[in-house]
């Protein structure tokens, strides 16, 4: 009979310990009731495109890539969004991009839609570079998402761009802002894209001449100035929070898109994900570059998992706080 070494039974013992925390965490939240989730503050008109606000203040929950493929990692995935969504009790849930990817098929498609319709909270996404790999054609999924009973998706009129829209959120004391979603899927933006922009912020403008109506961006694929922001946050830690995990995978072409940010001077923060390992939020010439945190259980990650939590005021003040599943997160303001 061969001797355990004592070497082995704590390896052993330490193997057994991770799978029952395994089997706890990825148990534990699938299937609870949301009870301590309150309505949200939100109605929205989809057709007008108006989001009517019944306080002073809202709160935006965003998550990315979550990487939806059907395998084991989904109820995980589940556990993580509903642990998010219990800690921030939001008004709003934004995902921006890599919905779903390789290995996802049509009842995974279903299935993610009608987990967020039953958490009964509007829900808006944008599309990544792998949401294109599931059975659905980029038309036939953005149907899919745009007719979800909870969902305030778009395909909008783009060139082979699904999902480009607005909102207004117009709060109780007759304030108002606005919220963008754009397609950037692998590629980045197009100059079509900032045509798209201009006209959002220029229709903003018509309702606002006393120039205060701002908006906050949502897409999937860092602009080519992320790196900029980088290296300026590594020269002075005061402009941001968080941390680069690995390079900065960036659009490819360079359409001058942030030099149109600039010139307009209506967004104040972009937010995006695609690079699992980065959590960084950095105020760069006056916007705040924002990663999310990634949320899904398939793909790259340091199990740093869960979603930023954004809380903003009718005057365009807003703070970010990032949820962790596993550990503390921290505010960013």
């Amino acid at each position: 009979m061969h001797k355990i070494s004592k070497k082995a039974l704590i390896i052993i013992g330490l193997s057994v310990v991770l799978v029952v925390c395994g089997v706890i965490s990825y148990f534990r939240l699938p299937f609870a009731v949301l009870r301590d989730v309150p309505e949200s503050r939100i109605e929205d008109d989809r057709e007008s495109g108006m989001l009517s606000v019944s306080g002073n203040e809202v709160k935006i929950l965003h998550l990315t890539d979550l990487h939806t493929n059907g395998k084991l990692e989904m109820p995980l995935m589940f556990s993580i969004m509903k642990s998010a969504i219990m800690k921030s009790k939001p008004d709003l849930i934004v995902i921006t991009g890599d919905v779903f990817s390789s290995g996802c098929d049509k009842k995974d498609v279903e299935t993610l839609c009608e987990f967020l319709d039953e958490i009964d909270l509007p829900w808006a996404v944008v599309l990544g570079n792998h949401d294109d790999e599931t059975p659905y054609s980029l038309e036939d999924l953005s149907h899919i998402l745009e007719n979800a009973d909870g969902s305030l998706f778009k395909r909008g009129e783009l060139t082979d761009r699904y999902g480009n829209y607005y909102y207004y959120l117009n709060f109780a004391d007759g304030k108002t802002q606005q919220l963008i979603f754009m397609d950037t899927r692998s590629r980045g933006f197009t100059e079509e894209s900032v045509a798209f922009y201009e006209n959002a912020v220029a229709d903003a403008m018509q309702l606002d001449g006393a120039n205060t109506v701002k908006n906050l961006l949502f897409y999937h694929i860092p602009l080519q100035e992320m790196e900029d922001a980088v290296s300026a946050y590594e020269k002075d830690s005061s402009i941001g929070t968080g941390k680069i995990g690995e390079p900065i995978c960036a659009q490819d072409t360079e359409v001058g898109f942030f030099d149109k940010v600039l010139e307009l001077q209506r967004t104040q923060a972009m937010f995006f994900g695609h690079d699992h390992y980065n959590n960084t939020i950095i105020n760069y010439i006056g916007v705040d570059f924002c990663y999310g945190t990634k949320t899904g259980i398939a793909g790259g990650h340091n199990f740093k998992l869960g979603g930023n939590l954004i809380t903003m005021s009718s005057d365009g003040e807003y703070t970010i706080e990032r949820l962790l599943h596993w550990g503390k997160g921290e505010k960013h303001d």
